[in-house]
This record gives C-alpha cells, structure tokens and sequence, in this order.
C-alpha cells in the first residue's frame, strides 16, 4: 500500500539523480538526497518483479551501488524482465531552470542472472537477437529527458494544466502526452505499483536545444523542441500512411519557444511558443522497398476503413491543436501526383471545416534552386497565419514545475500548420524553418524588440545565423530517425542559398538511404517494435526469426555473372558463327557486352523480384 507520507510529499519532490543499489535477490533506486541508503527508495524483487517502497535500504557485501540519471523501463525477452538505465546523460540545454538531458550511455541488466538450461540453445540465439535489437534503437536514436520539465507538452498545453490545480498537483508521467511517451510501455510495472510516481520519468525521442542571444542589448533564449509520436513509429518504407486508428507515420510536433525579458519590468519574462506538426499523408497507403530507387506507391481506396482512418485522423488533430492547415509539399504529377490527387479529394469528400488544403508543387516551384519560391506560401497562407497566431505569455520564475501557476496568458495559438511531403522531412524541413522564421519576426516585434525593417533579419546577425543552424539541426536530427542519414536541402536552411556543395552532399545522403532502406530498415524497424512493445517476446511462441530470410543478393550477383559468362564463353566456342559475332571482338568490346547484357537481365529480374532481397522486419503485425 501507499503510506500517509508518500501520498503527502512524493508529486511535489524533484529527483535528478538516483543511486542504483544491485543485491542478487533486489534492485534499490534510491533518490540521490544525501548519504547513500538513507533516501527515498523503490525495491524491485527480481524473482517476483514486485516493486515496493521504502525509506533507506540497508547496504552490505553483497551490493553494488552506482549513480544512474533515470529508469528508462524494463523489457521482457524470452529469459524474462531486463532493468534499462540511463547512467550517462548530457545537459542540452534548459528552459528556464529545467535542464533537458540527452541520453548518452544505458545500462541493460537481466533480473534473473542466466544459468546453463535456461533456454535451449535456439532460444539463446533468439535472446542474442532481441539484445541486439535493443542495443541498436538505444544506441542510435535520440533520446530526451528531465525530472522536472514537462518535456511532451507544449507551453500551452502546461499553461492550460495550470489553471487547473487537480492536475497540476499530478506527477510528470500522468499528465504527459502519450503520443510522445516513448518509454510508456517499458514503465508499466512501475506505474501499477503505485508507489513509483516520482520516479517515472517521460523520455521523449527527436531534438531538443537551447541558445542565448543578445538581440538590441536584450537577451534572448530560443528553444526548438521536436517530439516524434511513438503512435505508429517506424522506418522510411515500412511505414507509411495512417493506420485504422488514424495514427499518422512519421508525426511530430515541432514547438519553436523564445524567452525575453519584459521592456518594463526586467523580472518578468514574456515567452512565445509556435507549434507545427509534420505527417505522412493521412491515407492508406504503402510504398515497400523493392531494390528500386523510387518504389511504387501502393494507394488503399476500397471499403470505409480509409474515410475512416481519414477522419479519426483529423479528428484527433483539431481536438488537440484546432484548425488544421494542411500543406501539401509533393509532386503533382507522376506517382506523387496521384497520391496528391487522392489527398486533395479525400478533404473534398469529407468536409471538415476546420480543415484547409493546400498543395505547393515544391519540386516544380523551387526547380534550377531557386528555393526561395517556397516563401510565395506566405502570401498564399497570409490570413491563415494571422488567424492562427501564436501562444504568447508573461510570466515570472520555474515555469513548469508541479502544482505552480506562472503563466500569465495574453493570447493562444488557434491551430496548426500541418507539412507533409513524401517522407516528411527535406521538403517539409524547408518549409518549417519558413513558417518559423515568419512567426518569429512578428514576435520580436511584439516583444519590442526589432521594428518591421529589422525583423527581416531577427534583429542580429548572430541570432540570424543561430536560427538557421539550429533548424537544420533539427532537420538532420528528425532524418535521422526515418531514413537513417541527415536531411537535404539543408544547405539551404543553414544559408538561405542553394549550393553545388550541398547538392553534392545531397547526393552522397541519398545514396546512403538507398541503402539502409533496402537492406537495414527491416531490422531497424524490429527494433522500434520491442522497444514500444508493439512485439513481446514469448518463449511460447515460435522463433519470429526462423524460416524468414532474406534473399542474399551479392550472392546472386555473383552467381547470375558466373552463369552469364560460362554461357557466353560456351556458345562462343561452340556455338555457330552467325550466333556469336563476338567471339572474333576484342576483349574490351566483349567485356562490354557483357556487362550491357547483365546488366539489362538483372534490371528486369530485380525490378520483378527485387522484394524478397530487401530487409524486411521479422516481426509481423
């Protein structure tokens, strides 16, 4: 049970650091308060996987005990419950006094040690794979967290929870967004204990930073936060399209905030905070990997379940941000163009009124680099912009901190800019950081910062300078987790400027992509399915890994060139004259129609089996 004093003091308690006492038969997380086994501490029994609380924890022999920064979850595999740490971290920056940490080092411990026989020897195999997996997604994605800062929420979102004492009372975890929880499934034992709130700590995945600048003599700090959802996460493509439940591939929610000091009064703060969102197009549809540079794209139109999905898409977005402005970055002709066409009368069919469609050819528009088209936007969406504004308040110290009232709200952002292109990232990226630098000029005028002529610019070369590359960042960051290279284009975000260079590294980014997407995504995308607990592995069930392979195409290749040439070199000795001109050729003419006719063969095979030699993920739906 839950004891008078836990009930009385644990939601308004901060813990940023936690000592982890391992014994054989217990794990002790202790709140780092002062001397080590006298602090506030949850005991998890590693037979059983109860977790009770107490106060202090007898040390001796048998334990060791080392500092942690946060308890990502625990995981169950096929040997049963492993305990993931978080034992380093790096301070990305703050907002207001709250430090925002990036996960830099973990820890995986099993709760039960492994001993001979424990798993047959397929199991252990098995058991390897799943670590790895684990390994992978820990390893290479970016994860955010802090004890006290509400990291999934935006600022409106916390300035509405505390108008409500109720809720402000409510630790962390209970009021976070679920879309951006990532660590929500691996918390469960934890948050059905009871006795854990304080701590859970909400970890989200995507980019956070923090800048100081001096703009008019006036410091500013700039904060970009971008949460992706963990509804429907995954890779390039594997998934696209929104499922059933209207869940978006690829979502985020990009949250621009800037902090300044009040003209008048130097101890009060005004804050600004200007949110889009980014998602695949919210149809059903596929575009699976098949060894092609540009893959088909699959549209689902048949039966009610597309409309529906559509709907409870956009119903779910209005609820949560209102009118949505859905800008549409894709091709119009080609196989981009149906999918564009198929989006555009989906809005017609449905007739929502707080949604607006508008589709921008990016492509055709901002053709020969002349990126600087994506800003006739601006002029297409002027009343909307106005209409939609921004969230704007004042308000004094330790924003965010539970049960608190700061915030003092002088106007709330009505909707959002919703940007998609194919993937959702290079085209999007562009248009963003427009969006953003748009809405921040008004800003700073509002602030009385910089005047009309001097917003162009942010007022400051430096912060001018700090805006872009922060943006870009961010666009390589959220590229990163989908298609497993940094953003194009973002030599544009960063100068303003198309260049050749950038082009270039356009090219190599590409290439890269091509690869991973054919022949790594599968696995990748296993990965994000453990972690969520999308898939749980069961000794009960049969090896997820077995009889499922994938095609090993640099065998292929060799043996399909071994086969050609053995064909060719026979029919060439033996075959008639007229059938073999080439055998009279010299050997640079022969080596060349070699390699023009497997060349074309494997061309036309892989475009017709090229499927079965991409990765594919291991765990089916």
């Amino acid at each position: 049970g839950i004891n008078a004093e836990y009930m009385g003091t644990v939601f308004n308690r901060i813990i940023e650091m936690y000592l982890f006492h391992e014994f054989p038969d217990k794990f002790c997380i202790e709140s780092h308060s002062g001397k080590a086994g006298t602090g506030h501490t949850i005991i998890i029994n590693r037979k059983t996987s109860e977790i009770s609380r107490a106060r202090g924890v007898q040390l001796d022999n048998t334990s060791a005990t080392e500092s942690i920064h946060a308890i990502f979850g625990t995981v169950t595999l096929l040997r049963g419950r492993y305990l993931v740490l978080i034992t380093e971290s790096t301070v990305s920056g703050r907002v207001e006094n709250h430090e925002i940490k990036k996960m830099t080092g973990y820890k995986v411990i099993p709760y039960i040690p492994a001993f001979p026989g424990q798993l047959t020897k397929e199991r252990e195999t098995d058991e390897q794979k799943y670590l790895n997996l684990l390994s992978m997604i820990l390893d290479n994605s970016s994860f955010y967290f802090s004890s006290t800062y509400d990291l999934t929420l935006s600022l409106q979102q916390i300035a509405d929870i505390q108008q409500d004492d109720e809720k402000a009372a409510q630790p962390l975890w209970r009021r976070a967004d679920a879309r951006f929880f990532w660590n929500r499934y691996m918390l469960d034992d934890y948050i059905s204990s009871g006795c854990a709130d304080d701590f859970i700590t909400p970890i989200i995945c995507g980019y956070f930073v923090s800048s100081l600048c001096a703009v008019n003599d006036r410091l500013v700090t700039f904060i970009l936060i971008s949460r992706r959802s963990c509804a429907r996460a995954g890779k390039r493509f594997i998934t696209r399209g929104v499922d059933i439940n209207g869940n978006a591939a690829n979502f985020a929610e990009t949250e621009q905030i800037v902090y300044v000091n009040d003209y008048n009064d130097r101890t009060v703060q005004r804050v600004f905070s200007f949110v889009q969102t980014r998602g695949s197009i919210p149809l059903m549809w596929q575009q699976p990997a098949c060894i092609k540079y540009t893959p088909k794209i699959i549209i689902h139109a048949g039966g009610n379940e597309p409309e529906l999905a559509f709907r409870r898409h956009f119903d779910a977005q209005i609820k949560m941000y209102g009118r949505q402005i859905c800008v549409n970055l894709i091709n119009q002709k080609g196989s981009e163009g149906k999918l564009e066409q198929s989006f555009q009368e989906a809005c017609q069919k449905v007739k929502l009124p707080e949604v607006v469609y508008c589709a921008f050819d990016f492509h055709h528009e901002c053709k020969k680099m002349k990126f600087e088209n994506v800003k006739k936007l601006l002029g297409t969406l002027s009343s909307e912009l106005t209409n939609m504004g921004y969230f704007h308040a004042t308000c004094g110290k330790g924003i965010g901190i539970v049960g608190s009232k700061h915030f003092e709200v002088q106007q709330k952002q009505k909707g959002v800019i919703r940007t998609n292109c194919i993937d959702c990232l290079d085209r999007t990226n562009v248009a963003q950081s427009m969006f953003a630098h748009h809405i921040l000029e008004k800003q700073l005028i509002s602030a009385g910062l910089v005047n009309g002529t001097q917003a162009k610019d942010l007022g400051s070369v430096s912060f001018e300078y700090i805006f872009k590359n922060i943006w870009a960042n961010n666009a390589d960051a959220m590229s990163l987790e989908y298609s497993g290279t940094g953003a194009l284009k973002t030599d544009y975000t960063r100068t303003g400027k198309r260049s050749w260079s950038g082009a270039l590294q356009d090219g190599v980014n590409s290439v890269t992509r091509y690869y991973l997407n054919n022949f790594s995504d599968g696995n990748y995308q296993d990965a994000i399915d453990l972690l969520l607990g999308n898939y749980i592995p069961s000794p009960n069930h049969l090896s997820p890994f077995k009889n499922h392979k994938q095609g090993d195409l640099t065998g292929f290749l060799w043996k399909f060139a071994l086969v050609l040439l053995g064909a060719m070199a026979a029919l060439g000795y033996a075959g008639p004259a007229s059938v073999t001109p080439y055998r009279d050729w010299s050997f640079s003419s022969q080596l060349f129609l070699f390699v023009g006719v497997y060349s074309i063969c494997v061309y036309q095979y892989l475009t017709r089996q090229g499927k079965k030699y991409t990765n594919r993920p291991h765990f089916e739906k």
